[in-house]
């Protein structure tokens, strides 16, 4: 029989749809997608809300649609956070170790973290994740578990996601308004990083470059360790734009036309101009198309040089989300980065046979692996504890249980 704390629902409130999915925990601790709810956006633009009305009643729809298919009363979400108000920041804290022999404790990673979070934010922005990279002790790097350890000085690298504090409201209010209690909340792009990187991609070097309707984000991981992310404010509304514009049509007959057409767009292969039935040749569609597709990977590349992070893909590109599919997004990356590039499934979507475009559900899929990792490492809501870090028992992995 299934009980709530074996069932973990994820909440992915995005530009174009929001998706909330039903996930049951096993004793391999494996998940199983057991119901799904997805209903078009509304009330959103680049990932902000616009009508916090409208979005709380989206909400409820696809909450309820999860409800019914899974057949269970859903009350609480993992809801995932993204937008073009998130903006992150590495920071370093340093702590001496407390201990006289020099053993390394919880206390003492406590303690260093609450260093690494001590940083200045502009007014109106709070701290919404914080993401371990490395702890170094003494000078030493990249250890990942220092309790037990000795040493005279702890340090950490973090990666710090921040949000402006109005927006992060708004989206917490819309779904305490559905009727919906929050257990965490987490960044869209590592959500969607833990359902579609291997774990030999993260230790290589790997970005991730995931297009929405209204954003584009990118994460950078090197030696397991998240190095580097940015929201930008350019997604897949930008593309049906250029082709409502190019083909003289509504915008919604050219969302229809990207969905439709935009998976099979190849410069090389579509250039008979044969016309489609809505009098318009892939070509043409190609041609509106390709140019926005480069623009985006290219500002994405300028970004990461920008930031000096260009050496540490070694292992290459992989691309998510529902712009994935244009067929012409994979081979644009490679030949911009020249570096191996391919599409990222999302690791349970052998359970989704029936969604044809499954790297739109990354996000979802990653939530519900946060969740289980959540609930098995004792994660403590910030919503009834104001402790970001968590509660603070047992090996690291529980210390970050908020995190991953």
């Amino acid at each position: 029989m299934r009980t709530q704390k074996d069932i973990v629902t994820a909440l992915d409130i995005g530009t174009s749809k929001i998706c909330a999915m039903v996930g049951k925990l096993d004793k391999e601790d494996s998940i199983e997608v057991i119901g799904m709810g997805i209903v078009p956006t509304r009330g959103l633009k680049k990932g902000l809300i616009v009508n916090i009305d409208i979005v709380t009643d989206d909400i409820k729809k696809a909450v309820r649609e999860a409800e019914k298919t899974s057949e269970l009363e859903i009350k609480s979400v993992f809801m995932g956070i993204g937008g073009g108000h998130i903006k992150t920041v590495n920071s370093k804290g340093s702590v001496p170790v407390r201990r006289e022999d020099g053993e390394i404790t919880i206390e003492d990673t406590r303690n260093v973290i609450e260093t690494a979070k001590a940083i200045a934010l502009p007014e109106g922005r709070e701290i919404i994740q914080v993401l371990p990279q490395d702890f170094i002790i003494d000078g030493q790097p990249e250890i990942k578990d220092p309790v037990g350890m000795n040493g005279v000085k702890l340090e950490i690298m973090t990666h710090i996601v921040t949000g402006m504090i109005t927006h992060t409201q708004n989206f917490i209010k819309s779904v305490n308004q559905a009727g919906f209690k929050i257990e965490d909340i987490v960044f869209n792009l590592l959500a969607s990083s833990e359902s579609v990187l291997s774990q030999s991609e993260k230790e290589l070097g790997v970005v991730l470059i995931e297009m929405g309707a209204g954003t584009t984000n990118f994460v950078i991981f090197e030696k397991d360790s998240l190095k580097y992310s940015q929201v930008l404010a350019i997604g897949g509304n930008h593309i049906t734009n250029d082709i409502a514009i190019g083909l003289h049509i509504s915008t919604p007959e050219a969302e229809k036309i990207k969905k439709k057409y935009g998976a099979g767009l190849d410069m090389e292969t579509n250039t008979n101009n044969q016309e489609s039935s809505n009098h318009f040749s892939p070509y043409q569609l190609s041609e509106i198309v390709q140019p926005r597709i480069a623009e985006t990977i290219r500002i994405v590349k300028e970004e990461i040089e920008r930031a000096d992070f260009v050496n540490l893909i070694a292992s290459g590109v992989v691309l998510t989300g529902g712009s994935s599919l244009l067929k012409g997004m994979t081979s644009t990356a490679r030949d911009i980065f020249n570096l191996p590039t391919r599409v990222g499934v999302p690791n349970l979507a052998y359970q989704l046979e029936d969604i044809s475009d499954k790297p739109s559900y990354s996000t979802c899929i990653g939530l519900l692996q946060h969740g289980s990792d959540f609930r098995k490492f004792g994660g403590t809501s910030r919503f009834e504890n104001k402790n970001l870090i968590g509660k603070m028992t047992g090996s690291v992995k529980k210390i970050f249980g908020d995190f991953f």
